[in-house]
């Protein structure tokens, strides 16, 4: 058995994920060191033996799995790898973000007691910090998530677990699933490095058309299943969606998503 699982899902990351990697060779501990699995769950098969090789001798108790399949999306990768992990506790890595060094250090500290986590994330560019989205609260609930345009990567007992979305933006949804029931605790003393490049989602031509059909399906299902904290939520994004379409067009301006609302909302 195994105290955590690391599940990493991946699609066209042979080049961003030797850094992703590095991240968790890196982990710190202050006292006892956990047993790690590392669940490598491949959405991109052609690729496949190039990513075994990527892997060198620190990286322990690694498991490559596969969705048979290329480009099923990371909801998909990501519940096939929760399937073929075995820990008792379980965290999400993208293939081309990082952890802080001491992230499942600080995490471990807290999920006993509260069964579920999440930690503050910063997006970064080029190695250059761009902002960092927090809570300003101990607890953060769903209300607030409206602020911030990333999500927050779950910490948590795999019986927290809930399956992915087959979709765009499935893990801001699968946030507010969890926020809906209760708050969640925000660990600040460690990070989630969110690396945005020019293959990020948020970067590439068309984004605001495929979240914004993604946030209709996601409303359209939290009305279906009565869950109105979680319809409220994405028809607040919609319309933060649309004014990011507005401003993008009126202003003619680069800048992305994350900056954008970093403005609206100060932070």
């Amino acid at each position: 058995m195994f105290d955590v699982s690391i599940i990493i899902p991946v699609y066209k990351a042979k080049y961003t994920i030797k850094k992703t990697l590095e991240s968790i060779n890196n982990q710190k501990f202050k006292n006892k060191i956990p047993k790690i699995e590392l669940i490598l769950s491949i959405d991109d098969n052609k690729n496949y033996e190039n990513y075994k090789s990527i892997l060198n001798n620190e990286i322990i108790n690694t498991k490559i799995v596969s969705t048979n399949r290329i480009g099923s999306g990371p909801g998909n990768t990501r519940n096939i790898g929760f399937k073929k992990s075995i820990g008792k506790y379980v965290c999400f890595l993208d293939a081309d973000d990082e952890y802080s060094e001491n992230y499942v250090c600080e995490m471990l500290r807290e999920i006993e007691k509260e069964k579920l986590l999440i930690s503050v994330t910063r997006i970064f560019n080029k190695d250059k910090l761009i902002t960092e989205f927090k809570s300003n609260k101990k607890y953060m609930d769903i209300k607030e998530l409206i602020k911030y345009p990333c999500s927050f990567h779950p910490f948590m007992q795999r019986s927290k677990f809930k399956k992915y979305e087959h979709l765009p933006s499935q893990d801001i949804y699968n946030l507010t699933e969890h926020l809906s029931e209760k708050k969640i605790k925000i660990i600040k003393t460690a990070y989630y490095k969110l690396n945005l490049s020019k293959n990020s989602l948020t970067m590439k031509k068309g984004f605001e058309h495929k979240i914004k059909l993604a946030y209709k399906k996601y409303l359209i299902k939290g009305i279906k299943k009565g869950k109105n904290k979680i319809s409220r939520h994405f028809a607040q994004r919609l319309i933060l969606n649309k004014k990011y379409e507005d401003w993008k067009k009126s202003t003619n301006c680069n800048k992305n998503y994350y900056e954008y609302v970093r403005g609206v909302y100060g932070r």
